[in-house]
């Protein structure tokens, strides 16, 4: 197996769900971008969880965690990474994107 070259400043989560996505899937350039921006979303939710248990009641800290969880999970879902099922057919999530619901009034 080749050697993989980390994005730099990603640390240890981050570079877990890097190796994690990169040894299995062949991912063009547009793709590995959006995974390193996943990952250095990981590693910044580290950061807040440190900092979060230091202080558990800080809202601003709870809200930013809140935004980048959903952000890292809008990350991850828009590699469309394919899943091979239990009967060994490979799954691809839909697509979607582009302008949906009109001008309805």
């Amino acid at each position: 197996m080749a050697k993989i070259t980390y994005p730099n400043g990603l640390k240890e989560s981050g570079k877990a769900l890097y190796k994690s996505i990169v040894t299995v899937y062949d991912l063009s350039v547009s793709e590995k971008q959006t995974l390193t921006e996943a990952c250095r979303a990981v590693d910044r939710l580290d950061l807040l969880a440190s900092e979060l248990e230091k202080d558990p009641f800080n809202k601003s800290l709870m809200v930013e965690t809140r935004l980048l969880s959903a952000h890292k999970v809008r990350l991850i879902t828009a590699l469309r990474l394919p899943e091979v099922l239990e009967d060994e057919r490979v799954y691809r999530p839909q697509r979607r994107g582009g302008y949906r619901n009109g001008n309805r009034r």
